[in-house]
């Protein structure tokens, strides 16, 4: 059960991960300027939107 639950959780990591991977492929392609904001997630997960921050995926909280 435990390797059921731990491969669930690298498959999702795997599919976060290749999409921003295509994503930033598309931008950078795609794009004739990209910026990039350097976010606080810790922050983030400690305020209102914590729940739908963290759901979201879009940045490693430790």
């Amino acid at each position: 059960m435990i390797l059921k639950i731990a491969r669930l959780h690298q498959r999702v990591h795997d599919n976060r991960k290749d999409f921003h991977f295509n994503l930033a492929h598309h931008l950078t392609q795609n794009a004739g300027m990209v910026f990039v904001e350097d976010l606080n997630f810790k922050a983030w997960a400690k305020g209102m939107l914590s729940k739908h921050t963290l759901d979201a995926g879009n940045g490693c909280v430790h």
